[in-house]
């Protein structure tokens, strides 16, 4: 896993975590909370919180972004605000990418065939109590990749007020053979940060690229080993 995140003001309401789990499965989670500044940074360190503790609790990402929904709504709402949040499962004995989404852009599998984007969607949390969510499974092979952002990345816009947009970063995607995750955050990044010029940064990039690995054996991680998580 590799990613950066760049907040357009000193404090942003991007984030991204990574949660180690059982049987040697782990957790990605993105995030993007409306608004800018200290109040969106109040609610981004709220919401990573409650994704930390949920995505240990619960099995499928659908229910993950559900349960979340119902404990974060409330204060979400209270501020006139939402939290978009993907939260992906992998899973390497089973070759699988478990995804569920609430308003962010949707993630884009990267293999050496070219890219596509996976087909989930779903409202931001905070949008309505009781919203439900879907998810899609999508099998990987060694050496794919999931490409995760933030909307600042096809919202950034130059001196014309052109944006980034979808087609050049699908054409990026295409037309590019990264060799591994660095490569592949970096380059998107470049192509947006070429594309800004010299036009200041209005909302918060953030990029995370993940290359699953294939389970050697069927012996996992033990349940005191699947403990660790980074958020930033």
């Amino acid at each position: 896993m590799y990613a950066r995140s760049l907040p357009a003001y000193e404090v942003g309401g991007d984030f991204y975590s990574y949660l180690a789990m059982s049987e040697g499965r782990a957790a990605i989670a993105i995030g993007d909370i409306s608004g800018k500044g200290v109040g969106a940074a109040l609610l981004m360190a709220l919401t990573s919180s409650a994704v930390e503790s949920q995505g240990r609790q619960i099995e499928h990402p659908a229910q993950v972004l559900t349960a979340l929904n119902n404990l974060l709504a409330p204060r979400l709402r209270a501020n006139h605000m939402n939290a978009a949040l993907l939260f992906a499962v992998i899973d390497p004995r089973e070759q699988t990418l478990r995804v569920a989404n609430a308003g962010m852009i949707a993630p884009a599998l990267v293999t050496k065939q070219g890219s596509q984007f996976i087909d989930v969607g779903g409202l931001p949390l905070g949008s309505f109590a009781g919203a439900t969510y879907q998810e899609q499974t999508v099998r990987f092979t060694p050496g794919d990749m999931m490409l995760l952002l933030s909307d600042g990345v096809v919202e950034a816009h130059d001196s014309n007020n052109e944006l980034f947009g979808f087609e050049r970063l699908e054409s990026l995607l295409n037309e590019s053979q990264p060799f591994d995750v660095r490569d592949l955050v970096e380059l998107v990044l470049d192509r947006v940060q070429t594309h800004m010029g010299d036009m200041e940064q209005h909302d918060d990039i953030t990029i995370v690229a993940v290359r699953p690995a294939v389970a050697p054996d069927e012996t996992g991680v033990e349940e005191d080993q699947a403990i660790s998580y980074a958020t930033i």
